[in-house]
Parts: C-alpha cells; structure tokens; sequence
C-alpha cells in the first residue's frame, strides 16, 4: 500500500475492524523515495492487469547490492 506517494507499508494488513483492534497484523514501512517509486510502478503495473514475468520487466524492480567479491 502506498500511503502518501513519500511512504509504503508491506506486509499481512486486514482493513477490517477485526483485524486493527485485536488481531495481530504486521508491517514494514519503506521512506526510501527510489524504492516508494519502484513499489508504486510495480502496483500500478500489477493493477493494469499485465504480465511481470519477463526477465526484462522483473529487473526493473529488483535492486542489486554490488560487493567487493567476484
């Protein structure tokens, strides 16, 4: 979910009465503007009802940490 177009939260969130007030939900908030960015295109992308499976598609939503190592 992207809260404000600055945030994101992931994870296990039931919007219902149940779920806030005595279940126990779980989330991780993302500040990161890059990776809020990302989130947003891959949800619209997921709303438009298009594929994602192509290896092309996917990078574009994957960041890879570079390490010293071969």
């Amino acid at each position: 979910m992207i809260v404000d177009g600055r945030i994101a939260a992931l994870g296990s969130m039931a919007q219902t009465a149940l779920s806030l007030d005595f279940r126990r939900e779980i989330a991780v908030t993302v500040e990161d503007p890059k990776c809020v960015r990302k989130l947003k295109t891959f949800f619209r992308l997921l709303a438009s009802g298009r594929r994602i499976d192509g290896p092309a598609k996917a990078a574009a939503f994957v960041r890879v940490k570079k390490t010293g190592r071969s």
